[in-house]
């Protein structure tokens, strides 16, 4: 792997590149020191996800409705510049597509009230609900905001992708979805959000342990499952519940299966898994798009390492749609879930700011 390609204006570099329709992605694993990156002359279309690859893997909440891309080839090292020459992306260049819905807060109040039916009916114990919140401008600095979002989050995963299929998309995911290493997978249940003033309540705690149970369950065929005691771990400006999960997997075990049974979970779904589907299908207005799908580089230093797309922004023609959501159950409140979205929505905000 060639070390420290330098980039002087990531800024130009988007720009030439989104000119061209060549496809790119680059990420930093957490708590690592180091931007990888991968370049190609086009993003790949996977029926699945294909273990046996080389590359970056991006794939969308839903694969009926968006292709699932891949970026071939070999990761390299790169070093972005502090400081940029000045110059901003014009929005309206690199994007001719504007949001399919915008959620105001009186439309997600009717989302809530028909989520809150359906828990009535006893046909769902969690569903997530999301929505796009539009931050209107022409013109991004996104090499100042990758490098704070860098800098402002080192226990995320933070990347920068463009295809001309997807779009150029920006985020920083607090959730780890599967680590293959070593016959081993590894995966995170995360679930409950609270500022750094609230208390975790019995909502929060039945959210994760949802989560937890479903990921057990989905692993049940593979061995030696360990589950860590749940903790608070902090991101950004919010504290979750985590467990970590991890069990042993061989040469027969079918990983394009397993993860297929994994995604979506209760996480960004909800439980049961295809009421939750449906419900949220029949519900939310938008598209998600690759938001709350899962994204990572695959096979690469000998390891596959997928995010749940969480905190994560589309840029489009007339402003940066950042996409948010939380955990519904029967014991949710209207105004408390649409705060957590609207701190959600802060870990970008405060970046772009």
């Amino acid at each position: 792997m060639s070390k420290n390609k330098t980039i002087l204006s990531f800024n130009d570099y988007c720009r030439k590149r989104i000119a061209l329709s060549k496809s790119f992605v680059f990420y930093r694993l957490p708590y690592s020191n180091e931007v990888q990156g991968i370049e190609a002359e086009a993003s790949l279309t996977l029926k699945k996800f294909d273990p046996q690859l080389k590359g970056f893997l991006f794939h969308p909440f839903d694969a009926k409705k968006q292709i699932i891309e891949f970026i071939p080839g070999a990761a390299q090292t790169f070093l972005i510049e502090d400081q940029a020459p000045a110059g901003k992306l014009i929005l309206s260049e690199i994007s001719s597509e504007k949001p399919s819905f915008i959620t105001n807060e009186e439309e997600y109040k009717t989302q809530f009230e028909h989520y809150r039916e359906a828990f009535a009916r006893g046909e769902i114990k969690k569903a997530i609900l999301s929505r796009i919140k539009l931050i209107e401008t022409n013109s991004i600095d996104i090499h100042n905001t990758f490098l704070k979002l860098l800098k402002s989050y080192p226990e995320a995963y933070i990347y920068c992708y463009y295809s001309i299929t997807a779009g150029l998309w920006i985020g920083a995911s607090p959730e780890k979805f599967v680590l293959l290493k070593n016959n081993t997978l590894e995966t995170t249940a995360l679930a409950g959000t609270k500022t750094e003033e609230e208390s975790w309540g019995s909502k929060e705690e039945e959210e994760q342990a949802i989560v937890t149970q479903f990921i057990e369950e989905s692993l049940s065929d593979l061995e030696d499952i360990e589950t860590s005691a749940p903790e608070t771990i902090k991101a950004g400006n919010l504290y979750h519940i985590k467990a970590n999960i991890k069990a042993k997997y061989t040469a027969d075990t079918d990983i394009p299966a397993l993860i297929n049974k994994l995604h979506p979970t209760p996480a960004v779904g909800g439980f049961p898994k295809e009421a939750a589907l449906r419900l949220i299908a029949s519900t939310e207005k938008h598209d998600r798009a690759y938001y709350s799908g899962f994204a990572g580089p695959v096979n690469i230093n000998e390891s596959t390492h997928l995010f749940v797309n969480l905190r994560c922004a589309k840029i489009f023609k007339n402003g940066l749609g950042l996409f948010v959501g939380g955990g519904l159950t029967a014991a949710s409140h209207l105004e408390k879930e649409w705060k957590e979205t609207e701190n959600k929505a802060k870990t970008l905000i405060q970046v772009l700011s």
